[in-house]
């Protein structure tokens, strides 16, 4: 599937209410399309029975106050060797 094509996938494990959406950051390879993202974003929301937000840009592309923001927050789901 789609997943061994990233690098790295990390969860934002932020306390937020029951009802919240859950937000992910992909380091994605080259060979990972939009349409790849869609379909693993649609299938995490029919399993989880909630909204799933995909972000893609690496730390270094984010605004720093962003990212600092995030990071803290930040679980490593799955990383490529």
């Amino acid at each position: 599937m789609c997943l061994k094509r990233m690098s790295t996938a990390r969860m934002l494990a932020v306390n937020k209410p029951k009802k919240s959406d859950i937000d992910l950051r992909f380091l994605c390879g080259d060979s990972i399309t939009y349409g790849d993202l869609c379909h693993i974003s649609k299938a995490l929301e029919e399993a989880l029975g909630t909204e799933v937000d995909i972000l893609t840009c690496k730390p270094e592309k984010l605004r720093p106050s962003f990212y600092d923001s995030i990071k803290d927050d930040e679980v490593l789901l799955y990383a490529a060797n």
